[in-house]
């Protein structure tokens, strides 16, 4: 951050409103909302996996009784319960996560909008060559900020399995 601002802090405020602008996309992608999406998506999950391993275990029972239609329907039908909800999740998703991609990826726009602005009385060495380090060190800001937004999804992930681990053992969360 703070070299951001040293070299120009014109082009450094430049640099950070699309990141403030992914940050804002961000908590819409991670709030409270999709706290319970993400809920959603690790219960049908599981539910999947539950039945898939019921039905890996039924297969000695299924060939003796002769009962393959019944077992295999039931785990295609979670199966489909899980793609008809994975399909919603990503369509919800689809373009909160382009405008998000969008912002912190047109810091470049920025950029080279405000050089055609600070350049209009001509160019000077020091401003292009803190315009290039700008541009240089920018794709930085992209990297972490998609990290981040990983690590809030992992975050959440792990809280709500830390909190059904303590259902199982009876603890109040």
């Amino acid at each position: 951050f703070v070299f951001l601002l040293v070299f120009d802090w014109r082009l450094g405020l430049l640099s950070l409103v699309p990141v403030l602008l992914g940050f804002v996309i961000m908590m819409a992608m991670t709030g409270s909302q999709m706290q319970q999406k993400m809920k959603e998506y690790q219960n049908a999950l599981e539910d999947m996996s539950n039945e898939a391993v019921e039905y890996v275990r039924g297969i000695p029972i299924v060939k003796t009784f002769g009962q393959t239609i019944f077992s295999f329907r039931k785990l295609k039908d979670y199966i489909s319960r899980y793609e008809t909800w994975v399909i919603a999740y990503t369509k919800e998703l689809r373009k909160p996560m382009t405008f998000y991609t969008l912002a912190i990826n047109s810091v470049f726009v920025f950029l080279i909008a405000a050089g055609l602005l600070f350049t209009r009385n001509g160019v000077e060495m020091r401003f292009l060559l803190n315009l290039i380090f700008y541009i240089i060190i920018t794709p930085v800001i992209s990297v972490t900020l998609t990290k981040l937004m990983f690590m809030s999804e992992n975050k959440m992930i792990v809280e709500d399995a830390l909190g059904r681990i303590d259902t199982v053992l009876g603890r109040v969360p």
